[in-house]
């Protein structure tokens, strides 16, 4: 019995994990083609109304006799074809699948919405997947109607239920067509074609037309969207789509009052497209968990009122007639009021509030009863000005309670606290290792004991003594932030800084050009710290200090500041003297000499500026410590003031009267001389020898009275 029972668990088990056996498909390819016995390629063109094949290769991975896969065929995104094939898979070997077109059965698209004959390229995906297959798999081929165009029109345009409608066919080449069917589909309330959809064809006539009345053809329900579709069955053309709408579009106003209130009468009107009263149309109003229906009257109008708040939606509908868009609004609570409080939050004892009452129209409300129940539950009374206010001083910290009345509009209850004001004070010296002293007062100047004083970033928390003091320390440098709190009382918090204190020694005071001094900067424990160091020369540069010794290079003052984050930046200065510098002054001839001296030795290449009356220039001394500038051929006479003009040298300065030039240098008077009596010398001899010549040219003649003149000749 018990070797019974095991083979039965046995047996189980084996079937248990054929039951759970998959397969993957190692490779899955689709082809198209016109013939079932040729498997085609994965890109087909075929004429409208066509029959071809879908040829499905799988390639499985392991063995199973029985697998079950669902076999989808998709034209574009519309699902055309969906089956469950049983298929005898053997590992590596191809297992082929076909499937014809006039098989398409998922939804009647492509016979009975006339996909096949829809011009166009098309994506034609098949996959293959069940709980028998691991991984479902997907191949896409192309596929691609082509054929001849149709020219349709449909006259009228926007036809009626009783309006003759007639639709002409033609080709491209505007000849009619005959025997092309035009099918009308009346779509169903979702507007989208359906099997159950009720339709209506005929085939063209010799003149390319086909003619119904809707009203005729499909009765009381001929308001409706229709699908036209006009397509030849012979595959030379290809398919025309359009729609018509025969139905009325309704209009619903908003509702009249625009913000409507529990138990008011509201009211709301029904239109068609043209502005036309529409009666009998049935407007539903829709809240949550409820929807309630009411019809227009001859005028379009429906009234009725709504005993909840809330938000509803409204839509107007009529058979014949598109829905209107649905109307959206909000029901408040009749003749609500509003109260604000001004300011809101942290109400201090002892400041005003301005309590404001408006209606619910949101316009300030005159006369409304606001009364004030105190933290001793006593209670005041005040009446709202013009401006719909009253404003309140609350004298003692606690709970308040304010209520706002007025005829025809509910009641109104707000709460706020009061709380006094801390009036904190710290040490005015606020340094690391020294007693900081914080200082807790009431609004008017009396001490709080008890509050609780915390300092976070140093982990300082306790409660002030009866003279509202808590003393404290802290070792390092930096920003803190002060808590105070206690009960009846707005929270305080303060950010507050501790700096450290720098030391700057500087070991002279002054030095001369050329000498260093020696810079360092300690804590206020003495220690020497990395701070920064810079210094200011005299002409406004700046060096930042990178060793303690510093040599300048000019002469003046110099400031040097010290900080370092934490800290308070201390400052000094020194005085770098200048060289000493004598400087005089002496006239060689007409030429003015100017020496610089320091320490007996002359001093070459500085600058010497010589400024007398409408002249001035600058002259660099010499090797020899000289500057010279020719007075006379500067044309320079009169007092002149000599200066020396080097920042690195004590400023000098001297004066020299500069006598104006008398007589004219002998040198060019015989220059002078000698060019005026080569000149003369030249004239005459020009002058000579131009004589000659013209006598040499003279003729003799008589003249009247005997004598002989000379004629020139010319």
């Amino acid at each position: 019995m018990n070797l019974k029972i095991f083979a039965v668990l046995i047996a189980l088990l084996v079937l248990g994990s054929f039951a759970d056996a998959k397969v993957g498909i190692d490779k899955m390819s689709l082809t198209l083609s016109t013939s079932l016995n040729k498997t085609g390629d994965d890109s087909l063109d075929i004429s409208p109304g066509d029959k071809f094949y879908v040829h499905l290769a799988v390639r499985p991975d392991a063995d199973l006799s029985s697998a079950d896969g669902t076999l989808k065929i998709y034209a574009d995104s519309e699902l055309v074809y969906s089956e469950t094939v049983t298929m005898d898979l053997v590992d590596g070997e191809y297992y082929y699948i076909n499937v014809s077109s006039d098989d398409f059965n998922e939804g009647d698209l492509w016979t009975g919405n006339l996909l096949a004959y829809d011009c166009g390229s098309k994506t034609i995906k098949v996959s293959l997947g069940s709980k028998d297959i691991k991984t479902a798999k997907e191949d896409t081929a192309d596929l691609n109607i082509d054929a001849e165009t149709l020219r349709v029109t449909i006259s009228p345009e926007k036809p009626t239920l009783t309006d003759k409608i007639t639709v002409t066919v033609k080709n491209v080449d505007k000849d009619t067509l005959e025997g092309m069917i035009v099918k009308f589909t009346r779509l169903g309330d979702d507007d989208v074609w359906g099997t159950d959809d009720r339709n209506w064809d005929d085939t063209t006539d010799s003149d390319g037309q086909v003619s119904l009345k809707l009203s005729s053809d499909f009765g009381s329900t001929a308001f409706s969207k229709y699908q036209v579709d006009v397509y030849d069955e012979s595959g030379d053309y290809c398919k025309y789509t359009t729609t018509l709408d025969t139905r009325v579009s309704l209009s619903l106003s908003n509702p009249d009052p625009a913000s409507p209130m529990v138990g008011q009468a509201i009211k709301m009107r029904v239109i068609d497209q043209d502005g036309t009263a529409v009666q009998g149309a049935k407007v539903t109003i829709t809240k949550a968990g409820g929807v309630n229906t009411y019809t227009s009257d001859s005028q379009g109008y429906v009234t009725f009122q709504i005993n909840a708040t809330g938000a509803f939606d409204a839509l107007a509908t009529k058979s014949g007639y598109t829905d209107s868009t649905a109307v959206h609004f909000a029901v408040a609570e009749k003749n609500s009021l509003k109260v604000v409080l001004a300011p809101a939050k942290d109400i201090q004892a002892g400041s005003g509030v301005t309590i404001t009452v408006s209606g619910s129209d949101g316009a300030p409300l005159k006369g409304a009863k606001v009364s004030i129940t105190k933290p001793d539950t006593t209670t005041e009374v005040f009446t709202s000005s013009d401006a719909g206010t009253v404003i309140y001083t609350p004298q003692n910290p606690g709970a308040y309670s304010v209520k706002a009345e007025a005829a025809q509009y509910a009641t109104v209850i707000l709460q706020f606290t009061a709380y006094s004001v801390f009036n904190v004070a710290l040490s005015d010296t606020l340094i690391p290792n020294k007693d900081i002293t914080v200082t807790v007062k009431d609004a008017s100047g009396k001490a709080v004991s008890g509050a609780a004083v915390s300092v976070a970033e140093a982990g300082i928390s306790d409660t002030t003594d009866a003279s509202g003091e808590y003393t404290f320390s802290v070792s390092t440098p930096k920003a803190y932030t002060l808590a105070v709190k206690k009960d009846g009382y707005l929270d305080y918090s303060k950010k507050f800084i501790v700096q450290g204190i720098l030391t700057l020694n500087i070991n002279v005071t002054e030095i001369s050009l050329g000498e260093a001094v020696e810079i360092s900067v300690q804590d206020s424990q003495g220690d020497t710290v990395n701070a920064k160091v810079k210094i200011s020369k005299p002409n406004g540069a700046e060096d930042t200090l990178t060793t303690d010794e510093y040599k300048p290079a000019l002469a003046g003052t110099y400031t040097v500041s010290a900080s370092m984050d934490g800290y308070q930046t201390a400052s000094d200065e020194f005085t770098v003297k200048a060289y000493p510098l004598v400087l005089k002054a002496r006239m060689d001839g007409q030429k003015i000499v100017a020496t610089a001296i320091s320490n007996g030795n002359p001093v070459p290449n500085i600058s010497i500026s010589f400024d007398g009356t409408s002249f001035h220039e600058t002259v660099l001394t010499d090797k020899n410590g000289m500057a010279i500038v020719d007075a006379q051929k500067s044309n320079v006479s009169g007092n002149m003031t000599i200066a020396s003009t080097e920042a690195n040298y004590e400023k000098a300065g001297t004066q020299i009267d500069v006598k104006p030039v008398s007589g004219t240098d002998s040198s060019m008077l015989l220059v002078i001389l000698v060019a005026l009596i080569i000149v003369i010398i030249a004239i005459i001899a020009v002058t000579t020898k131009g004589g000659k010549k013209k006598k040499e040219k003279g003729m003799l003649y008589r003249t009247a009275g005997g004598r002989s003149s000379l004629e020139r000749g010319y």
